[in-house]
């Protein structure tokens, strides 16, 4: 087997940094992980981080999109590999639907979850994102992100991004978010109209334990529009249970140099 998840695994294109406890960061539908631009910095202070581009996508473009299980089961194997985990994972949008694929497949894989506006619809949620809602709240609310969202949107390959698409408008999640058994951060924008607020509250509502937070006026990209208040949220969740608590105990670690595989090619 050519292009199966042991395979796509070793050509996998990355980019790591910072030192302690792994972080994998996993970017939205035509995405890459450029889309951690702003929070990375924050995050290798105290882990090693690691953005990560979804197949189909970003310099990943070349390895097709075979399924939300089929990628999870790909990062499983990646993180086995180079002995990443267990890890902290946050996904974004169709980063969050692998993210939550990934801790119910592979739950040894994953030690606390977070999902930033995710490509999830619970039972009874419409599905009614529009391509004209995305480029509304990109140009409304994400100054800065229009161009490197149309340049990742090129980069991409079009059969994996309609392909995921898709998947994520289709599939059935009945059951699947109550087998979640990672501490889990779910992360909405109070005004994202593409995956609305209702929705991540009926996520939330789903993991056993999971616990809620709304960023205030930020739409379907709060780690983009408002990063100090979403890195601060994400990083006393990392740090323990205690919201009262400082971000991480024990103080930052310090930055390791920025390190990767295959790079992230241009257009």
């Amino acid at each position: 087997m050519t292009d199966g998840p042991d395979a796509r695994a070793a050509a996998l294109a990355y980019e790591a940094g910072g030192s302690g406890s792994p972080v994998v960061l996993l970017h939205g539908l035509s995405g890459s992980g450029r889309w951690w631009s702003r929070n990375v910095p924050a995050l290798a202070q105290h882990f090693r981080t690691y953005t990560v581009d979804l197949p189909g996508f970003g310099a990943n473009r070349a390895i097709r999109w075979t399924g939300l299980d089929d990628t999870a089961d790909w990062l499983a194997t990646w993180m086995a590999d180079e002995g990443v985990g267990p890890a902290h994972v946050a996904g974004h949008s169709l980063g969050g639907a692998v993210a939550a694929h990934l801790a119910v497949r592979h739950p040894q894989r994953v030690d606390r979850l977070v999902l930033v506006g995710s490509a999830i619809r619970p039972r009874a949620a419409r599905a009614t994102t529009r391509a004209t809602d995305l480029l509304r709240t990109i140009q409304r609310r994400s100054p800065g992100f229009t161009a490197m969202f149309v340049r990742d949107a090129l980069r991409c390959h079009p059969r994996s991004a309609a392909a995921a698409t898709v998947e994520a408008i289709m599939t059935n999640w009945d059951g699947r978010l109550a087998q979640v058994a990672a501490p889990t951060l779910v992360v909405w924008g109070e005004h994202d109209p593409i995956t609305p607020i209702a929705r991540g509250r009926a996520i939330a509502a789903s993991i056993p334990g999971a616990r809620f937070v709304s960023i205030p006026k930020t739409g379907h990209n709060p780690m983009w529009e408002d990063p100090e208040t979403f890195n601060a949220e994400v990083l006393r969740f990392l740090g323990g249970d205690d919201p009262h608590a400082s971000p991480i105990a024990g103080g930052p670690h310090p930055p390791t140099p920025l390190s990767h595989r295959d790079g992230r090619g241009g257009l």
